[in-house]
């Protein structure tokens, strides 16, 4: 059983050791270098890699069950962050705060970068 996707693109031609070694290194450099524009741009390059790949549509289901993981690390990171000092906005009693937003943005872009980088591999390289 394989997930590729049968295409013909330059994605599907790079070498799997070439892509491995992509998806390792643009989920570390993510944890090493923790600033919300480069994780982002990051991402963004993973995604412009499955589109390139002509396979963007058949990771985007994974990343709609995924949602469910997202919208809980917001919630929960937004409202109950340990550093939680400045307020973004409040509904009643309860209220969001910036620190832990930002905190769960990255780690929700960690978590897109990470799905998109295994797309590429698992999407775009042909099992023997």
């Amino acid at each position: 059983m394989t997930l590729y996707v049968d295409k013909e693109s330059v994605i599907h031609r790079i070498d799997p050791i070439t892509k491995l070694l992509y998806v390792f290194v643009s989920i570390a450099i993510t944890y090493i270098l923790p600033l919300h524009g480069f994780v982002l741009g990051v991402t963004v390059v993973s995604l412009l890699l499955l589109i390139i790949g002509k396979v963007l549509w058949k990771i985007l289901p994974i990343i709609g069950i995924s949602l469910i993981l997202i919208i809980s690390i917001i919630i929960v990171q937004g409202f109950f962050h340990p550093d939680n000092e400045t307020i973004l906005f409040s509904i009643g009693n309860v209220s969001l705060y910036k620190e832990g937003f930002s905190v769960a943005l990255l780690l929700t872009l960690r978590v897109l970068n990470m799905l998109s980088a295994f797309g590429v591999l698992i999407l775009t390289t042909k099992t023997r």
